[in-house]
C-alpha cells in the first residue's frame, strides 16, 4: 500500500516541490531508489540450484538507509545478528 501511494503521487509531489525550491538531491535519490527496489524490470539475478534444477529470479534491492521498509528491516536484522554474534559478551543476561 505504501509503495502504490508513493508511486502514484511522487511525480506530482516532486513537480510541486520544484515550484517551491525543490528537494535536496539525497531525498529525490532515496525515493527514486525506493520505487525501483525489488522490481524485476530494474534488474535481477537468475539463481539455479545445481542439484535439483530449481530456479528463481531475485530482484535487486535499493540498499538505502532512509526510507525503504524492506531494506531497513533487513538492515535491522543484520545489525541484531552482528551485535549478538560479535559485540555482546557471551555471558548470561538477566532481563
Amino acid at each position: 500500500m505504501l509503495y502504490q501511494t508513493v508511486a502514484e503521487h511522487w511525480p506530482a509531489f516532486l513537480e510541486r516541490a520544484e515550484e517551491h525550491g525543490g528537494l535536496p538531491r539525497f531525498v529525490v535519490k532515496e525515493f527514486e531508489e525506493y520505487l525501483r527496489c525489488g522490481r524485476l524490470e530494474h534488474g535481477c539475478l537468475h539463481l539455479v540450484c545445481r542439484e535439483c534444477g530449481y530456479s528463481e529470479l531475485v530482484a535487486f534491492s535499493c540498499k538505502q538507509r532512509g526510507f525503504c521498509p524492506s531494506c531497513l528491516g533487513r538492515r535491522m536484522a543484520d545489525t541484531a545478528v552482528h551485535l549478538e554474534q560479535s559485540v555482546l559478551p557471551r555471558v548470561p543476561i538477566r532481563h
